[in-house]
């Protein structure tokens, strides 16, 4: 996924949001915003000081 790519949201439940752009473009028919071919994708989200820390490898059927 293009690198902040969802800026706008950012702070506002951001890890999710995160999680949901990412299975999006493992499903397809994002139009012209759509990686081509993804099969894997990457998702880190890091809280604030003494806070969670998470990091999430979705993948589709082809993955």
């Amino acid at each position: 996924m293009p690198a902040g790519a969802n800026a706008v949201w950012q702070g506002a439940a951001s890890g999710l949001i995160d999680i949901v752009e990412a299975v999006r473009e493992l499903r397809g028919g994002l139009g012209e915003s759509q990686v081509q071919g993804a099969e894997v994708a990457l998702v880190n989200n890091e809280g604030s000081v003494l806070s969670a820390h998470c990091t999430v490898i979705p993948a589709n059927a082809k993955g």
